[in-house]
């Protein structure tokens, strides 16, 4: 029976003037667990939807997470080409360093060696 059916019927018993109590009980018990496992099912229901939300969310998070660690490694695999470049670069300034004072060092040799009395010009 349905909740409404159940009112009915309750009403009907009722109108007897109290001649079918038990009935009346009865029926008042199982309205009463009817309209308390509708209640239920409206929850589980509202339940049900959070939970659809909460895995889309959840998706979506993951989603997000997998496309930021691919953006991470794009940034870990640049800064390891611009950690190498500053290496190379700093190699090349060194030797440039090194080179700049060899010239220096032949120069200053050079400069010496013209001033000091008897060397030929």
């Amino acid at each position: 029976m349905s909740i409404s059916q159940l009112r009915q019927a309750i009403r009907e018993l009722k109108s007897d003037g109290g001649k079918h109590r038990r009935e009346v009980d009865t029926l008042k018990k199982r309205l009463k667990k009817k309209i308390d496992l509708q209640q239920k099912l409206g929850e589980l229901k509202a339940g049900q939807s959070g939970l659809k939300v909460g895995q889309s969310q959840l998706k979506a998070g993951q989603n997000f997470l997998s496309s930021s660690q691919t953006e991470l490694k794009a940034i870990q695999r640049t800064l390891s080409s611009g950690q190498a470049d500053l290496k190379a670069g700093q190699t090349d300034l060194k030797a440039g360093q090194d080179h700049l004072n060899q010239e220096q060092k032949r120069w200053f040799w050079q400069k010496n060696s013209a001033q000091k009395p008897g060397h030929l010009q």
